[in-house]
């Protein structure tokens, strides 16, 4: 099975993730430590106003179709730009699906 790189994006993901490991297993009692060790260092890092992602208004889900793909886009006058699909709008009515893309240089879109 291929493996897909995964990143959180907000301070509520970190903390979730790191409250959500179980510490009977050795992989995830390790990352826990690790997480609880850097935890105010990597905070201090993440954006703390999330309130204009996208992903997080209602109907947008972590999961779907590309959802953790990494994509590239030609432009005419900067060249070729890399993201990573971070969430999937499934289609609504006439709607089509949408996808939310992170560039690497922190664009969205």
């Amino acid at each position: 099975r291929p493996s897909a790189w995964r990143y959180y994006r907000s301070r509520e993901e970190v903390t979730a993730l790191c409250d959500a490991l179980d510490c009977r297993g050795v992989r995830e009692a390790n990352l826990k430590r690790v997480l609880q060790a850097e935890m105010a260092e990597l905070l201090e890092e993440m954006p703390r106003d999330c309130t204009e992602n996208p992903s997080q208004h209602e109907g947008w889900l972590p999961i779907g179709p590309s959802v953790g793909c990494r994509v590239a886009r030609e432009y005419p006058t900067t060249g070729l730009s890399t993201a990573a699909v971070v969430s999937y709008l499934p289609p609504d009515g006439i709607d089509g699906a949408l996808w939310h893309v992170v560039h690497d240089d922190g664009d969205e879109e």
